[in-house]
């Protein structure tokens, strides 16, 4: 089938409504943008992995830090998705809580969404060059979640497992394609990837479970229950983006030397 952005580009230059998409998807529980347009180009029965190369101005290969309005308002023709919930399939859903410096504050561009944004190269350390994936949570629904970009996520809260950011097939880096069941370049099955445990390490858990609250992944309070008192009240003083500022500093200096993503890689032990 030929590729709709022909079609799509002329419909923009004469000012037409961009055609919307026959079948439209809803997103899983947060699923990454770029994971849920993967989906709907298999849906939509679109050969080309460039499909929407003619119609985002900026990172077609990376929807998740797509800024302008102008790829906002198109998706939102094309998916029927309203922008709120599409922004919240990006990275800028953290960017409140982005702690590196960035300069003093400009004005935002007309071109640009009026809200705080993620850094157009990464920000420093802190989101991976490809995004980790949990293997139980593969095998259930073959879904890239967009908390899994952040470098310092490095487990699942709910599988109690470490993050795999190589294929356990070809050792390469991980190459996930929302849908499928194996590794892209490989096709290695990644459900049954054996994947580090951390389930009987009770500090680790609760780390792994706060974090991810704190980045408003999880409907559960931001600070856990059974904290002794004094470290309940650090807590709460630090408060959400105070912690997420600290994490993200260290991850920052710690990203060049592949800490944390070193522990997630190779992976020797069954998932619990």
């Amino acid at each position: 089938m030929a590729t709709p952005t022909a079609a799509w580009e002329r419909a923009r230059e004469e000012r037409r409504p961009v055609p919307r998409l026959i079948n439209r998807l809803r997103p899983a529980p947060l699923e990454s943008l770029g994971s849920l347009l993967e989906r709907l180009r298999v849906a939509n029965h679109y050969r080309e992995r460039g499909w929407l190369g003619g119609l985002l101005r900026r990172h077609p290969e990376r929807p998740e830090v797509l800024r302008r309005v102008e790829d906002f308002q198109t998706l939102e023709a094309l998916t029927g998705l309203g922008r709120a919930e599409l922004i919240g399939l990006t990275l800028h859903r953290f960017a409140p809580w982005y702690g590196v410096a960035q300069g003093p504050p400009r004005p935002p561009l007309p071109a640009v969404l009026s809200i705080p944004l993620w850094p157009d190269g990464g920000s420093q350390g802190n989101t991976r060059e490809a995004p980790g994936v949990c293997p139980a949570c593969w095998e259930e629904r073959p879904v890239i979640l967009v908390p899994w970009w952040l470098h310092h996520l490095t487990a699942c809260p709910w599988h109690g497992v470490l993050l795999r950011e190589r294929c356990a097939g070809c050792a390469a880096p991980l190459r996930l394609a929302a849908g499928r069941e194996g590794c892209e370049r490989c096709g290695a099955a990644i459900g049954a990837m054996a994947t580090r445990a951390i389930a009987g390490d009770a500090d680790g858990v609760e780390l792994s479970a706060l974090l991810w609250r704190a980045t408003g992944c999880m409907e559960r309070p931001f600070l856990a229950e059974g904290l002794g008192r004094a470290a309940e009240q650090a807590v709460r003083g630090l408060g959400t983006p105070g912690l997420l500022r600290g994490l993200w500093g260290a991850g920052a200096g710690a990203g060049g030397r592949g800490g944390n993503a070193a522990a997630a890689r190779g992976g020797d032990r069954r998932r619990a």
